[in-house]
């Protein structure tokens, strides 16, 4: 029966040659995936009249929004016994990260509506 943990202690291992080969060239195409995206995203911001100001503004509600589901997942994580050990948060940190959450939601329920309204 594999276990949760069981992926870390594996990554620990050396890789063997032709593991290694395929990780490079995985890192390879993924940055090629990355520098192509990229290129093609910054080149529509040369556009005459493109609204940078309101890109920006959009892209940064979007993290906004995103935010608390990434700290709901890292919480959670964090949280598991079986996968951080003893590193696991004390019941303290628990009640202020989840209080800082709840905050953050309600944060962005009140952005996501302001920019509704305009």
């Amino acid at each position: 029966m594999c276990h949760r943990g069981d992926h870390l202690a594996n990554r620990r291992q050396p890789l063997g040659p032709i593991q290694l080969i395929f990780h490079i060239d995985e890192l390879r195409i993924r940055s090629k995936q990355i520098l192509r995206l990229a290129s093609q995203r910054s080149s529509r911001c040369l556009l005459p009249r493109f609204p940078l100001f309101r890109v920006m503004v959009l892209s940064q509600v979007a993290n906004g929004v995103l935010l608390p589901f990434v700290l709901i997942f890292v919480l959670l994580l964090v949280n598991d016994r079986e996968l951080m050990g003893s590193y696991v948060n004390s019941k303290w940190y628990n009640v202020v990260s989840w209080i800082t959450v709840g905050v953050m939601i309600a944060l962005t329920i009140a952005m996501v509506i302001a920019q509704a309204r305009g």
